[in-house]
């Protein structure tokens, strides 16, 4: 399997269990590159290691429980991503999302960008 495929499913699998497990949470974390960035579905920009911590670390407090089911296309420009999740936030409400995640991997093969789009 393509190393950057393995990451791209490394971070989903470890994404179902980070809200309770901090060693998950933070294996995440270690997937991006010091420079990284993350655009998230709200278009906001996340750009430094520090920052990508604050944001997973809010993500995985404001959600209790999440399941995903995704497909990485290795074929394409910066390994598109499809996927779909359920989840119960902390408050108990439950919701699902999908949409289409894009990354982009250093020489390293650290995730250096993912772009988030949910649809």
């Amino acid at each position: 399997m393509d190393k950057n495929v393995q990451t791209i499913q490394t971070y989903f699998e470890l994404s179902d269990i980070a809200a309770h497990d901090n060693q998950a949470l933070q294996t995440i974390i270690s997937l991006f590159a010091a420079d990284s960035q993350i655009i998230p579905a709200s278009g906001s920009q996340v750009s430094s290691k520090a920052q990508i911590a604050a944001f997973f670390t809010s993500f995985f407090t404001r959600n209790q429980t999440l399941k995903h089911v995704f497909h990485t296309d290795p074929t394409t420009v910066n390994y598109k991503t499809s996927w779909a999740v359920a989840g119960i936030k902390k408050s108990g409400a439950l919701f699902t999302l999908q949409g289409n995640d894009y990354y982009e991997f250093d020489a390293a093969g650290k995730i250096s960008k993912l772009i988030v789009a949910a649809n």
